[in-house]
């Protein structure tokens, strides 16, 4: 989604340098107009047929009782791993607070991970050790490989849903 916008943004940036002097509401500025509302209607996308997040094939859905959040997955192996666990349907990991900053809980099976020194920030999900996954609320900086991260939450929400003692979370590619 990213390289989307970049384009876009790029792109309405050439056509309106371009039109630099016309008068307002010229073809610059009518083309600048579809492009955004092309992109604001693609974020807009959430869950397609084919179980994907976001209109894309990188998305999970992580739901803890009642509450079912967005997760946009990270563009590594540990990610597309992680991914493959949902494919054959949802799973559910037991997690427990720890440091008042985060979720841990053991997968139950070894992912490939790449750990690197990382700041994690609220709404990250992150491979610890190579089985257990991590949910941040809070920061921390520790070595990690990346899975993914939480959207369209903020940090008070995210520690509203995750901020308490033991808790079950669900992983799925379905809502």
């Amino acid at each position: 989604m990213k390289k989307i916008k970049c384009f876009v943004l790029l792109t309405a940036l050439a056509v309106s340098l371009a039109g630099c002097g016309r008068d307002s509401d010229g073809p610059a500025d009518i083309i600048l107009e579809e492009e955004q509302a092309e992109v604001e209607s693609t974020e807009d996308m959430e869950g397609a047929a084919d179980g994907s997040v976001e209109g894309e094939e990188n998305g999970m859905y992580i739901t803890v009782g009642n509450i079912t959040m967005t997760m946009i997955l990270a563009d590594n192996a540990s990610a597309e791993a992680f991914r493959e666990l949902a494919s054959a349907g949802s799973f559910t990991v037991e997690t427990s607070k720890y440091g008042g900053f985060e979720q841990v809980g053991v997968l139950g099976k070894r992912l490939p991970a790449d750990d690197e020194q990382i700041t994690a920030e609220p709404g990250d999900v992150m491979l610890y050790q190579g089985n257990s996954v991590t949910i941040f609320y809070g920061t921390n900086s520790w070595s990690y490989t990346r899975l993914g991260k939480i959207i369209d939450m903020n940090q008070e929400e995210l520690k509203e849903v995750f901020g308490k003692g033991d808790i079950t979370v669900t992983f799925s590619l379905e809502e």
